[in-house]
């Protein structure tokens, strides 16, 4: 390989981010648990794609940690459950103490505001 051709791999590589970053339609994270902690670097890199449309693909079992899920649902829409004190305080700690957490309650009007989720449901 010449050193030419590596420079255009460069090159070619660079655009190619720079699209993804400024351009992309829809990102998908494969291994989304993988993003569960925000203050990573990997955190801070897929956060740094400009889409309105992100999905995060698990098959890993969250193991009962509602915090990391939190970060992989504010990934995907960041003001769906409000900040992440706010989720600890109101789900993550009711669920880990046993506790139901009174918001759960309102899950039907969650629904009403996301027509696929009514499909689904």
């Amino acid at each position: 390989m010449t050193s030419s051709s590596v420079w255009a791999q460069a090159i070619a590589a660079r655009q190619a981010f720079q699209t993804l970053v400024n351009e992309a339609g829809v990102v998908v994270a494969d291994e989304g648990h993988q993003i569960k902690n925000p203050a990573t670097k990997r955190f801070a890199a897929v956060t740094s794609l400009k889409t309105k449309r992100r999905i995060a693909l698990t098959g890993y079992p969250l193991q009962n940690n509602m915090d990391e899920y939190y970060t992989m649902i504010m990934w995907c829409m960041d003001d769906l459950l409000g900040d992440a004190a706010y989720f600890h305080d109101t789900f993550s700690k009711p669920i880990q103490e046993g506790e139901i957490a009174k918001e759960v309650y309102a899950y039907p009007a969650v629904l009403q505001s996301f027509p696929l989720l009514q499909i689904l449901h």
